[in-house]
């Protein structure tokens, strides 16, 4: 079929149109080729494709539409780190729970030196971390954010029939380094001091930085194994006074819990300042708390840390 020079198309025939139709007709009737073989005539037999049910034989199961697969889903768990200050973890009685599940998480933790457990954080190797040093200014502008989670209190406690039932801070001092040897510069009555510390003891380092930073306790203290037996040294000698970890003391103890400057220990006292004879436990994350985070509270707020005072409430 030829074309005018102007593009307009020319006007079939009849006879040449009448033809074109039969033969579309025609091929219509025609299967297309298959593998290259020739061409078969409306005359062959035909042959009809056999339709299995794959669903009705078991073979197949029908899909189900997104949504509801979603639901038989497992969900994504994320593993999260937490960096435990060594510190810490001897606050802690030498580690964190077991590995603690959420449903989005699954939470471990590992024991590294104070300062590197906020290097970690930075460096996006843990999803938060656990010590007994806050992070500085500089760490906090860079996107972190930290709370007290807890304390761990100390105290000075004496025989029941002492006469003393509080101590200045500055006289707590004096006699923790061995500066006051007798009692009458601090009380009516005389007699020599016997300065008891349990040995041996991981909190007693902490109590001393936290009493008495850049000083040494008294070489004339005596060492006792435990706090336990410590309560016994001061039993045994109404002269004698104790430093030791408030949260070692046992309710029934027969001993006097002195205050300082007219304060009892609590964490309600550290918190407001009044009380400052404790090491706090810092509790660093970014500003998006993970579920690691959540998981570190909500064990503090059960009680899984009996020998730290939690000082905020958990949700």
């Amino acid at each position: 079929m030829g074309v005018y020079e102007n593009s307009t198309p020319r006007r079939l025939g009849g006879p040449l149109a009448t033809a074109l139709l039969a033969l579309a007709a025609c091929t219509a009737d025609m299967p297309p080729p298959g593998d290259g073989a020739s061409l078969h005539n409306t005359q062959d037999e035909c042959v009809e494709p056999a339709c299995v049910d794959l669903v009705a034989a078991g073979v197949m199961t029908p899909a189900a539409p997104l949504a509801e697969r979603a639901e038989f889903l497992p969900p994504a768990v994320r593993m999260e780190w937490i960096a435990l200050g060594c510190e810490a973890s001897s606050m802690l009685g030498g580690s964190l729970p077991g590995a603690a599940e959420t449903d989005t998480a699954q939470v471990h933790w590992s024991v590294h030196e104070e300062r590197d457990t906020i290097e970690l954080l930075l460096l996006g190797k843990v999803d938060a971390a656990l010590a007994v040093v806050p992070p500085a200014p500089r760490e906090l502008q860079a996107g972190l954010t930290t709370c007290m989670l807890g304390v761990e209190l100390f105290a000075f406690v004496v025989h029941p029939s002492s006469s003393l039932y509080n101590l200045r801070i500055d006289d707590a001092r004096q006699l923790a380094e061995g500066t006051i040897v007798d009692w009458r510069h601090i009380r009516l009555d005389a007699g020599p001091v016997t300065f008891v510390v349990p040995h041996g003891h991981s909190a007693v380092e902490r109590a001393r930085r936290t009493l008495m930073p850049g000083r040494r306790l008294s070489g004339s203290a005596v060492w006792a194994d435990s706090t336990a037996a410590a309560v016994d040294a001061i039993l045994r000698d109404p002269n004698a006074i104790a430093f030791v970890p408030l949260a070692e003391l046992h309710q029934d103890a027969a001993v006097r819990v002195l205050t300082i400057d007219g304060t009892a220990p609590s964490r309600t006292a550290f918190v407001e300042g009044r009380y400052s004879i404790g090491a706090p436990l810092w509790l660093t994350s970014r500003s998006e708390p993970s579920p690691a985070v959540t998981v570190l509270r909500e064990q503090f707020a059960n009680g899984h840390f009996a020998q730290v005072a939690t000082t905020l409430a958990t949700n």
